[in-house]
């Protein structure tokens, strides 16, 4: 995953106030759409995330879109989708991660273990047009 062009897991990291699984499956999942769409960041988008979480926090971080400035939605639903459009066309993808923790792994081993993963094993992407 080429992540130089968008924010740093680090800066993610540091912007949620700690390392967990939550922040790194948000960072994953968020480098991994922003790839999909090919966008770039402080690209005019749209985002809707079917969680409320840490994920939350990476998702802001990586792709710039806020509930400040009105562009991230809060849908919430059993999954860890998200959907990232260009507001200008609502053309985009769903991004959804299909990942379970192998049993016996820890917290704390999770996160390392998250980032070894290729992010196309473990998340699916279909294309979607979303009215705004």
């Amino acid at each position: 995953m080429d992540k130089s062009k968008y924010t740093s897991y680090e800066d993610c990291i540091k912007f949620h106030g700690h390392l967990c699984g939550g922040i790194t499956m948000g960072y994953i999942l968020s480098v991994f759409a922003m790839q999909q769409l090919e966008a770039l960041p402080n690209e005019n988008l749209f985002c809707r995330v079917e969680f409320q979480s840490c994920m939350t926090d990476a998702v802001q971080c990586v792709t710039g879109c806020t509930i400040g400035k009105k562009n991230l939605e809060i849908k919430l639903a059993d999954t860890k989708a998200m959907y990232l459009v260009r507001r200008a066309t609502g053309e985009g993808v769903k991004v959804k991660m299909n990942f379970k923790a192998p049993d016996g792994m820890t917290k704390q081993e999770m996160p390392r273990y998250l980032m070894t993963l290729n992010p196309a094993d473990i998340c699916t992407v279909e294309k979607v047009k979303l009215e705004i």
